[in-house]
């Protein structure tokens, strides 16, 4: 077995197909059961789904508790971009997993925040996403700092004309396709050292 990583899951926290919520779930939940921390942004979607999967088998005792990073000012907290009180959909977070908050200055830009993941991170799983969506600007970031991308050989949505961030990726060679996530746990015990740096 190989060494225990921090994998970032990524996707659109708009998610509303079936196949990438459900993707999601089974890789956030496959990496805790391997032993693997699973990072997320706080919000929507496809992140929301992998922490709680993670969360679910980390309470059941099958792995490390998953962790959210998470943007605040003044009380609110940063989500898609935007500055939300803490209502009671956010406010489950708490109870799935560590959070990990950064302080935000009033002139905070939110793509900014989007290196705060990679940064964290040893490897990062794109589960779907646009082309010049936020993931798209995750998975640069992660590129930027040597860590290893990941993405499902068979998109959801089986996108063929490369409109999806990972049809992308793969087209261009920037990423590694999984067929699964048993699939995607053989790949990260493969590899030789931990990456990353970070918390």
């Amino acid at each position: 077995m190989g060494a225990a990583l921090r994998v970032a899951v990524v996707g659109r926290r708009s998610a509303d197909t079936g196949a990438a919520v459900a993707l999601a779930e089974l890789v956030g939940a496959e990496l805790c059961r391997a032993g693997h921390t699973v990072l997320v942004s706080f919000g929507y979607g496809v992140a929301a789904a992998a922490l709680r999967a993670a969360a679910d088998q980390s309470a059941c005792g099958y792995g490390p508790p998953p962790a959210a990073f998470a943007a605040h000012h003044n009380g609110r907290v940063l989500v898609g971009g935007l500055l939300r009180e803490m209502d009671e959909h956010l406010a489950r977070w708490h109870g799935a997993g560590q959070i990990r908050w950064h302080y935000t200055e009033p002139g905070y830009r939110p793509p900014e925040f989007r290196s705060v993941l990679a940064a964290h991170c040893d490897a990062m799983v794109i589960i779907d996403g646009l082309v010049r969506g936020g993931a798209a600007i995750e998975a640069a970031h992660a590129a930027a700092l040597g860590r290893l991308v990941f993405v499902p050989a068979g998109v959801p949505g089986d996108d063929v004309a490369g409109h999806t961030l990972p049809a992308r990726l793969l087209a261009d060679a920037a990423a590694r396709p999984f067929l699964n996530p048993a699939g995607l746990c053989a790949e990260l015990a493969a590899l030789p050292t931990v990456v990353g740096e970070g918390a």
